[in-house]
């Protein structure tokens, strides 16, 4: 099974500034995931979207392609991470062929696990039409029984509010590209939940606070 793995990590963040390339414990944040995943051999490929010079170099000193800036149009606020994961795929369709699946990792998320990515490439190979997305289990109960209906409800023994027993964590995100073009989302036609356990490991660095926090639960 071929799977390629993208790191999303454009410049222009405003909540931390740089914070991509900012240092956390002497190494560059993108660094964390990158080395991540170039320890997961299940993982064909690695490659980064990026508009950031800083981000470029930085990836020159590993095994990882930037093959293009991404364009303007796919830096702003509002771009979801779909939208530039459709972008990468194109380009890589017509240089290669079609992968298996496609594996976003988020940079923001510096202490997922290489066995959480493997866990959630397992889970793929048994189901194959779904999509696999990492979340924070907060309430335990009933956990067992959890399926993931779309992104408002899960079902168990009733409907319930997802925020009330899982949390996106923004970790990791597993889909095959017939999906991925068909329905440009990474939570259609229909998700597998894979659960992070700890909170450092689904920390996802978007603010100050965030960093604050994950410098101190290293």
């Amino acid at each position: 099974m071929k799977i390629v793995a993208l790191i999303p990590a454009r410049s222009g963040s405003k909540r931390l500034k740089n914070k991509n390339s900012k240092k956390l414990f002497g190494k560059p944040l993108i660094t964390w995931t990158i080395k991540t995943a170039l320890n997961v051999k299940e993982i064909s490929k690695v490659f980064v979207s990026t508009n950031d010079k800083k981000i470029i170099n930085i990836c020159k000193k590993y095994d990882v392609q930037v093959p293009w800036k991404r364009p303007k149009k796919l830096c702003g606020d509002k771009v979801n991470t779909a939208s530039i994961a459709l972008h990468f795929l194109r380009w890589y369709e017509k240089r290669y062929s079609q992968p298996d699946a496609i594996l976003l990792l988020q940079p923001t998320s510096p202490f997922r696990k290489k066995s959480s990515i493997i866990k959630a490439i397992n889970t793929f190979k048994k189901n194959k039409n779904h999509a696999v997305v990492s979340f924070y289990l907060i309430n335990k109960k009933n956990a067992d029984l959890i399926f993931f209906k779309n992104t408002k409800t899960l079902t168990t023994a009733k409907k319930i509010k997802y925020d009330q027993t899982l949390k996106l964590n923004g970790s990791i995100y597993l889909t095959c590209p017939k999906n991925l073009k068909k329905y440009k989302s990474f939570f259609k036609p229909s998700i597998i939940p894979l659960i992070q356990n700890t909170s450092k490991e689904s920390i996802d660095i978007d603010t100050y606070e965030d960093w604050n926090i994950a410098k101190k639960i290293k």
